[in-house]
């Protein structure tokens, strides 16, 4: 049971495993977690491009409607529910590039970096993520696809700043000891 458990956990790049040598203590989390999220940037950067050409007038009405149902409660929302509905907006954005394999991929992503984006949550207000998923959503129905690539790799990146700030911060606190 406890080999099962480690090898499901590689899977997740968890502990790193090298074979015949047995389970090994993985990147250090800041480290993988910033590769995650620029794998995220560049397949969602790519899956908006190709968006702007596939997604139909319908589908986009369906985002805009989404982002609406969704915007109004975000201070009577908790972090996993927010997290939840981060989640959904992106891959939703992708599920309208019409490419079902990066959608698979980024929902891989989304699983190994969901506990993180908490951090993110907390650290920037809530209103700016939905504010800038709106402002995806009227590029995309504009179909200006550089404009659209620009503010989610802004928001992305934005995201990332703040999950490294928090770690650090966190790491500071936990190893740091201030002298009196």
């Amino acid at each position: 049971p406890l080999r099962e458990a480690l090898n499901r956990l590689s899977l997740l790049r968890l502990p790193c495993i090298e074979t015949g040598q047995g389970f090994f203590t993985a990147a250090p989390l800041t480290q993988r977690k910033c590769s995650s999220f620029s794998n995220c940037g560049t397949l969602e950067t790519g899956g908006i491009r190709l968006a702007v050409d596939a997604a139909t007038d319908e589908d986009i009405a369906h985002l805009n409607s989404f982002l609406k149902e969704t915007g109004g409660r975000g201070t009577e929302r908790d972090n996993a529910e927010l997290v939840a509905l981060e989640e959904q907006f992106h891959e939703t954005v992708m599920r309208l590039s019409g490419n079902g394999e990066t959608l698979h991929v980024l929902r891989n992503i989304n699983g190994r970096i969901r506990f993180v984006r908490w951090i993110a949550m907390e650290q920037r207000g809530r209103t700016s993520t939905k504010n800038e998923h709106r402002a995806v959503a009227k590029e995309l129905k504009t179909r200006n696809a550089d404009k659209c690539v620009r503010l989610l790799s802004d928001h992305i990146n934005f995201r990332m700043e703040k999950i490294t700030e928090a770690t650090r911060e966190g790491f500071e606190r936990i190893y740091v000891c201030e002298r009196s």
